[in-house]
């Protein structure tokens, strides 16, 4: 692939950002969590914020990329369906056995879609990684651990089926998710994934929430290769020290 000055000379300031994130970070990315200082870590997400501007300006959108966006974005628009479709089983599971009168003061089912970084495998290289020049291993790594703590959300896509009264387990998906519009047939083509290329792409929620909410590079988003989906049911006891419980479903009765 030919570089152009332009090219270049983003690729010059891209390599001077992630120099500067290690420097401050070091080696691994896994020293985040040793950095507690504030000003820091804000100054880390600021350069991780300009790296990602930087590769989405630098993107050329080829055939193969977007070739390779499209089956992505299929990908996550699959796993979607899947969590919510589990989740909704395991909702009607509980609708129909009934809840634990004795344990249960609330239960929350609730479905989610990730983005995991376990290690080098959890990113693909691509024949153009030269041409873009970024660490891209450590540095999704680094945005993974950032975007797990406390501050931020590391989900992309998620569902919450909280306990309701009029609910029935003979209603479909739909009916019980109450019209939830992540991925309903909306083109979620916003930010950095509204261009020409991607006209034709129907952009689910999940690849939205990467590249628009996070600060993952479409170039990120194109080598990640570890989601999560997963459905769980939490069910809550809570009482005080006299023993009194939150009696939240009787409340709701």
């Amino acid at each position: 692939m030919e570089i152009d000055r332009q090219h270049e000379q983003m690729r010059k300031r891209l390599l001077a950002v992630e120099e500067q994130i290690k420097e401050i970070v070091g080696g691994d990315p896994w020293n985040i969590d040793c950095i507690h200082d504030q000003e820091v870590l804000d100054k880390i997400e600021e350069l991780i914020e300009t790296r990602c501007s930087i590769l989405n300006s630098m993107f050329t959108a080829t055939a193969q990329e977007v070739e390779r966006f499209e089956k992505v974005n299929k990908l996550l628009l699959e796993l979607t369906a899947q969590m919510r479709h589990r989740t909704a089983a395991l909702y009607r599971m509980v609708l129909r056995n009934g809840i634990d009168e004795a344990f249960d003061d609330d239960y929350m089912v609730e479905g989610t879609l990730k983005y995991v970084y376990n290690d080098e495998d959890s990113i693909i290289s691509l024949d153009n990684d030269e041409y873009y020049g970024s660490d891209f291993n450590y540095m999704v790594a680094l945005v993974y651990l950032i975007t797990t703590t406390p501050r931020h959300l590391d989900r992309v896509a998620w569902e919450t089926l909280p306990h309701r009264s009029y609910k029935s387990p003979d209603m479909d998906d739909d009916t019980l998710f109450e019209d939830r519009p992540m991925d309903n047939g909306t083109n979620w083509a916003e930010g950095p994934l509204w261009i020409p290329q991607f006209e034709h792409i129907c952009i689910c929620y999940a690849a939205h929430d990467i590249c628009t909410h996070k600060p993952y590079s479409i170039l990120d988003l194109l080598r990640m290769n570890d989601f999560w989906a997963e459905a769980e049911l939490t069910c809550q006891h809570i009482v005080n020290q006299q023993g009194v419980r939150w009696q939240a479903f009787t409340a709701r009765r």
